[in-house]
């Protein structure tokens, strides 16, 4: 009843709205009329954007699904004078533009600068990285490409096993694809990967969220896919080979016609080093995945197009021992699962207006399994959730205004099964029972409403927004979340001044929710305490300008702060590996960033960012299991401490260079000054020793409760080996911790458990295009 009255209120609303994209139409003729065959290219420097393509004479040239923003557009036909202009392009714009070429008399060449373009005069915070950055990155653990390029942002941390933290949040980043939100945790040990061989975009949002964005917004990761674009057929084969025994591979095929287009993709893999290990010996850490994916494009004229989208993924792996574990022969294993189906369509109302519906369904899978040698305890898992989606905006532009407003509908459907046995008594309290079990599910839905608009005038773009959100599964909740930000850009100094409030309604992760809010944990012992898990209220600030320095440098500088109430973390069951949502009653976050970026001069291109970030968090425990009888401070009211995600000083820095046309060379840097870590009391570093190592103990520094800082110098190369029209091959050479850093991401204590990063490793990519 809700999501039809919603429907209703959403169409009776005057055509309000700002799109996620543009489209731009050239019609390119001589200066007598007559159309030509032409080709464009089309560039944002700001956004990391390029685009490419050619039309025959007589067909309109049409670049879809653009970010809004300002491009620098070249249009050139053969024996007619190249034409360059600086278009800019709205959100939910349809523009056509005549382009009139005249007759060359002299060859002369055109280039396309990125001055027009690498500043933003809307002043929008976002990172954006292309399919071309991201397939130049090095090369990334099997199940930790999209995550190892999100963390060369600034404001984003990574911690074991690869899961993002965004600004100090735990569990709140949200994955948006092709305009569809996913809010479960997408780190390997959680999810398999998204079978997304073909990516056209990522982009990355800490502040300034539309009013659309909701459920999770610790940080924001949309993700744009290639759309079928080239008539004919086409596709794209990729294998690599690199240290740890890792093999994998990926394939393309797709189609595009006139009016419909296809798209056939598949990814797989198989390693001996998928996790984060806690030994230096990489005990049983060895995985085999598989993704395949499908999809098809279809316009019904002009005014309407239909995609319908299929993904099916799967991955296995085991769980890495410690040296005690593997002595005993311990095997666990977990196999994550996902399905979904994707359907969106989109209808052009208006020149300046567009309708856009979306649904999803969503089947996820994870299960643990250990054999009779585990110690000290013996964990079994089975859980799942079926997701459903449906959103329904509307967009439109009018004079300075851009106006959208929606809205969407979700349920979900949790199982859950989990039970232990303990081999080994000695190492838990005496009240601890010896085997345990629960299961159970629950069904809930989430829906919400939203309107913003975002307005230009002269100098200044000013957005407001506000959302209402009702949540009900484990707990039910409701709230409103405004949304202002503002921008002034003061263009004879190339400078962009903005600032931006959000408030954020954060819902818990469903990843062993009903387990940690069941009264059933109650007899795992005296020291147990269980709530259920609230959702999260936070308001978030941000204050930053934006600086062109010589038309070839754009320095990014931002001041943030975030207080939040029933601030998310989690918690390890025991000694099982299996994490569970906890909040605490506050937390305080604040930092600085910086990023320093260049395109493009000469042959060099460049960036590097830098983070600042302090959080802490307040007690007592307002919801969740927490079973530790260490940390009875943490239950008393009053006590602050270190959130475990605080790392105070992040680097990345990246610099390319291009030898010859066809040869070019990138080397990355990256430092992390280190994360708190919590030592049971009563632990000398000669008992740290035999759990561990000592080169592992002597990347701790027990004074400071914190690790050591870690970095990894890393350096490609690449070539181009042949290019022909759109066939092309080109090779790329990884060399990844040159200098063998042993760089320990985690070490035990209350919230999680040792995990080091990977030490020298090598890869070599080699990918075919046609």
């Amino acid at each position: 009843m809700f999501l039809r009255l919603s429907l209703v209120f959403l169409l009776a609303l005057p055509a309000l709205a700002q799109s996620d994209s543009a489209v731009l139409e050239l019609t390119v003729q001589d200066q007598h009329g007559a159309a030509l065959r032409s080709c464009m290219q089309l560039t944002n420097a700001s956004k990391d954007f390029r685009l490419d393509k050619c039309a025959q004479s007589g067909e309109l040239l049409v670049a879809k699904a653009l970010p809004a923003g300002r491009y620098s557009l070249l249009v050139t036909s053969d024996g007619f004078n190249a034409q360059s202009r600086t278009v800019e392009l709205r959100s939910a714009e349809r523009k056509v533009l005549p382009v009139v070429l005249s007759v060359a008399s002299v060859q002369s060449e055109v280039r396309v600068e990125a001055a027009n373009t690498l500043l933003d005069p809307g002043g929008a915070s976002a990172q954006r990285l292309s399919a071309h950055t991201i397939a130049e990155l090095p090369a990334a653990l099997p199940g930790r490409n999209l995550i190892d390029a999100v963390e060369t942002q600034p404001g984003w941390v990574l911690e074991a096993n690869g899961v993002l933290h965004p600004r100090g949040s735990e569990y709140d980043t949200l994955y948006i694809i092709d305009g569809l939100p996913i809010t479960t945790n997408r780190s390997p040990g959680f999810a398999p990967e998204t079978g997304l061989n073909q990516l056209e975009s990522i982009e990355m949002t800490t502040s300034g969220y539309p009013a659309e964005y909701g459920r999770h917004l610790g940080g924001v990761v949309e993700v744009t896919t290639v759309a079928p674009r080239l008539e004919g057929l086409h596709g794209q084969i990729e294998l690599e080979q690199a240290s740890f025994a890792t093999t994998s591979g990926s394939g393309a095929l797709g189609y595009a016609g006139k009016k419909t287009g296809w798209f056939l993709g598949f990814n797989g893999f198989t390693t001996d080093r998928y996790l984060d290990p806690p030994a230096e010996a990489n005990f049983t850490n060895d995985a085999t995945g598989r993704s395949l994916s499908a999809r098809l494009d279809h316009d019904f004229g002009s005014t309407q197009s239909l995609r319908l989208w299929f993904t099916n993924s799967a991955t296995g792996f085991h769980v890495p021992n410690e040296i005690v574990q593997e002595l005993a022969g311990q095997r666990q294993r977990r196999d994550v699962g996902e399905s979904a189906g994707y359907l969106s369509y989109d209808r052009v109302l208006s020149p300046n207006s567009l309708l856009s519906a979306r649904f999803m369904a969503r089947d996820s899978s994870a299960t643990l399994t250990a054999n009779d040698l585990s110690t000290p305890i013996r964990p079994q898992q089975d859980r799942g959730s079926r997701d459903r989606y449906l959103s329904l905006n509307i967009a439109t532009q009018h004079g300075g205004h851009e106006f959208k407003a929606g809205g969407q509908f979700s349920r979900a459907r949790l199982r859950e099964q989990f039970e232990y046995t303990i081999s080994d008594p000695t190492v838990f309290d005496a009240d601890v029972p010896l085997q345990f079990s629960f299961a159970g599910a629950h069904t809930g839905h989430t829906e919400g409403v939203f309107a913003q608009d975002r307005y230009r005038r002269g100098p200044w773009t000013l957005s407001a927004g506000l959302r209402w959100d009702h949540y009900n599964l484990v707990e039910a909740d409701s709230a409103l979340s405004p949304r202002l930000s503002a921008a002034y850009c003061f263009a004879p100094l190339g400078l962009v001044a903005h600032a931006s409030y959000d408030r954020a309604f954060e819902e818990p992760p469903t990843e062993n929710l009903l387990l940690a809010s069941s009264i059933s944990v109650l007899r795992l012992g005296s020291e147990v305490t269980n709530l259920p898990v609230p959702l999260s209220r936070g308001d978030f600030a941000e204050a930053g300008v934006s600086k062109l320095f010589a038309s070839r440098l754009r320095l990014d500088a931002k001041a943030f702060l975030r207080n939040t109430r029933n601030f998310g973390d989690d918690d390890l069951l025991l000694n099982t590996g299996v994490s569970l949502p906890v909040t605490f009653s506050r937390a305080s976050v604040y930092g600085a960033e910086l990023k320093l970026e260049m395109p493009q001069w000469r042959r060099f291109s460049g960036s590097a960012s830098y983070s600042y970030l302090v959080g802490r968090a307040v007690t007592p425990v307002t919801g969740g299991l927490f079973l530790e009888k260490e940390a009875e401070e943490l239950l008393a009211p009053g006590h602050v401490f270190p959130i475990s995600q605080e790392q105070r000083s992040t680097f990345h820095g990246l610099l390319r260079f291009e030898i010859n046309k066809s040869l070019w060379t990138t080397s990355a840097f990256s430092y992390g000054s280190g994360l708190p870590t919590e030592i049971e009391p009563g632990l000398s570093p000669e008992d740290l020793i035999l759990r561990s190592s000592a080169a592992i103990v002597d990347q701790l520094d027990l004074a400071r409760a914190r690790l050591n800082p870690n970095y990894s110098l890393d350096w490609s190369l690449g070539w181009s080996v042949w290019q022909h029209e759109q066939r092309s091959a080109r090779m790329q050479v990884d060399l990844m911790n040159l200098t063998n850093r042993l760089n320990v991401v985690n070490f035990a204590g209350l919230f999680s458990g040792t995990a080091l990063a990977k030490p020298r490793s090598a890869a070599l990519r080699m990918a075919y295009t046609f």
